[in-house]
């Protein structure tokens, strides 16, 4: 991320400028959304129902089970389907053009599969539980969002307090690298290895559509499902709200994995879960989506202007 001040405007093509067209009115409307009280914790829950566990042993079977389930995600999916994959895909990625070979190929199908597995365990396992998932709005101001007009119009408002949040999150750390770097602490960049290998990937164009799932389908769903419907439910019956929002939020900040998002994406995982209080889990899985190929795509089309950000 090398910060707006750093973007060569000259540069900027149509879909760059595309970009910042339709991100300047959502990032405003997102701060009137914010200050209107969509970053407001709802003021009563309701109460949980009661596990069979205690509630300090049903929130450390809660962070095993998510943690079980991950583990299945980044190395049980590779392991068990890439190999497979990679077989029947022989050479086909394989040319001196695409940067996205057989092996990183194969292991984005396999942990995209692997996120399906993961997500199915965990959704079985809460059938045969129903106090392990709890996915309802439970907040005294809950809201129902319908698929009307009404209704796709507060989830973009939603989807635009999301942004909103995430850019401050992001302004706020780029202060803060170069407050270190001018007193000479160089704090780690954004891991762009990933980045450059699809934008400058020129093989079939199946390897990104594979990518585009796993980023906007397959991550969103079993991180709401363990994050916000299991996680935070447990975390909520030994903790007080305040607390257990921030420690969510934190630990999924920590999971993504890349210190440079690490402030943005840990308000953003706090932010879901007062969402998941006031509108449920559906609304959650929503926004994540929303808001992972809101990034996947500007990233492909605009990635002069959005690799600065």
């Amino acid at each position: 991320m090398g910060g707006v001040t750093e973007l060569d405007w000259a540069a900027v093509g149509p879909w760059g400028w595309l970009f910042v067209a339709l991100s300047a009115p959502l990032l405003l409307w997102g701060v009137v959304r914010l200050a209107k009280g969509d970053a407001t914790p709802s003021p009563r829950l309701d109460p949980l129902p009661r596990t069979v566990l205690p509630d300090w042993a049903h929130a450390s079977a809660m962070v095993a089970l998510f943690a079980a389930a991950f583990s299945i995600v980044a190395m049980g999916g590779p392991l068990l389907f890439a190999p497979v994959v990679a077989v029947l895909l022989g050479g086909i990625v394989d040319d001196p053009g695409a940067l996205i070979g057989t092996f990183q190929a194969s292991s984005l199908v396999g942990g995209f599969l692997g996120q399906l597995v993961a997500a199915a365990m965990l959704l079985g396992i809460a059938r045969l539980e129903p106090t392990l998932l709890h996915a309802a709005p439970d907040g005294s101001d809950r809201e129902s969002l319908r698929w009307d007009g009404a209704g796709l119009r507060r989830l973009v408002g939603l989807f635009a307090a999301a942004l909103a949040l995430m850019t401050a999150g992001t302004l706020i750390w780029a202060a803060f690298a170069r407050i270190a770097e001018s007193n000479g602490t160089v704090i780690p960049g954004d891991n762009q290895l990933m980045v450059d290998a699809l934008l400058d990937h020129q093989g079939p164009s199946w390897p990104l559509v594979v990518t585009a799932l796993y980023v906007t389908v397959g991550a969103p769903i079993i991180e709401e499902i363990g994050f916000r419907g299991m996680i935070y439910p447990a975390f909520r019956r030994i903790l007080p709200r305040g607390w257990a929002v921030a420690l969510v939020g934190i630990l999924f900040g920590i999971i993504h994995g890349n210190l440079a998002t690490l402030l943005p994406i840990t308000l953003l995982g706090a932010w879901l879960c007062l969402v998941r209080d006031r509108f449920g889990l559906g609304t959650c899985v929503a926004l994540h989506v929303l808001s992972n190929a809101w990034s996947f795509l500007w990233l492909l089309r605009a990635p002069e202007v959005t690799r600065h950000l």
